[in-house]
């Protein structure tokens, strides 16, 4: 039985395919995208205050964002016919970090 297994939050992504108890691909990363002693990404606090804070900290998780939503979307398409043929897929996401998973433009 093929099964993979996404985990997806506070700019934290792990992600593997496993075949039985074999491990075929993984992949882990980390971004610096959360508000230090405030909690939160930096696009909530945006959202939150009505506009986009402009110290250099802010612009850098904004950054990040970014390119973590990009390389997750990444790591899916590369891993698409492993993840066509799994009979199971866990996840762990919480509800804004979703879309990143199953929208966008590539799902």
């Amino acid at each position: 039985t093929t099964w993979a297994v996404f985990m997806f939050g506070g700019g934290h992504f792990a992600g593997a395919v496993f075949k039985g108890a074999e491990v075929l691909v993984h992949k882990t990363f980390h971004c610096y995208t959360v508000r230090a002693k405030q909690g939160g990404s930096q696009g909530a606090a945006d959202n939150r205050a009505g506009s986009t804070h402009k110290s250099a900290g802010a612009s850098l998780r904004r950054y990040n964002e970014m390119s973590l939503i990009q390389h997750v979307q990444d790591i899916t398409k590369l891993w698409c016919d492993r993840l066509q043929a799994c009979s199971l897929i866990f996840y762990r996401a919480a509800s804004g970090n979703r879309s990143v998973l199953f929208g966008g433009k590539s799902p």
